[in-house]
């Protein structure tokens, strides 16, 4: 095995570690944790304040815009989960 390959293996390997197991001693893996709740949480306020005729007449454009780039984000990643489950 090359030294590119090698390092493809760790770092794949490392993305892995972070991104599935979720371990409380990593801090990469509590840093994403976060993220991915802050996100969340952003996406249901989102959605919420665009059923308020207020908020949505003043900032509906970036609320859409959010929305859709949340949406693209999921469709992106959502080839690979149905290939790793068959």
């Amino acid at each position: 095995m090359s030294c590119t390959q090698q390092s493809y293996s760790s770092l794949r390997e490392r993305a892995f570690d972070i991104l599935e197991h979720g371990r409380r001693r990593d801090a990469a893996s509590r840093v994403l944790d976060w993220i991915l709740v802050v996100l969340i949480v952003a996406n249901v306020g989102g959605t919420v304040a665009q059923t308020v005729p207020e908020i949505e007449a003043q900032y509906g454009t970036d609320l859409q815009l959010f929305d859709r780039m949340d949406a693209a984000t999921r469709a992106s990643r959502a080839p690979r989960q149905e290939a790793r489950a068959s």
